[in-house]
């Protein structure tokens, strides 16, 4: 009998942490998929890993993370996704400083939306039970 409750009892943390970083993983994946969405928005040009030698390139590159990268006298932007695209993203300058843009704008926006949320649920004379009697 101990050993059955035992069992269950890691059963049951098993599935709670399988639930919890199966939630960070899809999490993570999701504000991948946001970035690339912004980084080709912005202009940057999407190269795929097309070969096993550019896969292994890929690979190297610091993943999920913008790293200036200097090429041939000019500072170009690299994006890489071996897991899931398996590419790089290249920008320039320009577009580089159009996704920091985009960014801040989405700060600002998720910051409003917050903020509309927040007043929503404020409980006040206006919004509250009050003024139903009159009704």
């Amino acid at each position: 009998m101990k050993h059955t409750q035992t069992f269950i009892r890691t059963a049951r943390i098993a599935a709670i942490l399988g639930i919890a970083f199966g939630g960070c993983a899809a999490k993570k994946e999701q504000i991948a998929m946001n970035t690339e969405r912004m980084l080709r928005t912005a202009g940057f040009e999407l190269k795929i890993a097309d070969t096993p030698e550019n896969m292994e390139k890929l690979k190297g590159l610091p993943q999920r993370k913008i790293v200036p990268y200097p090429h041939e006298g000019e500072m170009l932007y690299l994006y890489a996704d071996a897991a899931s695209c398996k590419c790089v993203y290249v920008g320039t300058p320009e577009a580089y400083q159009r996704y920091v843009e985009y960014q801040v704008a989405q700060g600002i926006a998720q910051n409003n939306v917050k903020a509309q949320q927040a007043n929503a649920n404020a409980t006040t004379p206006y919004n509250s039970g009050v003024w139903m009697i009159w009704w």
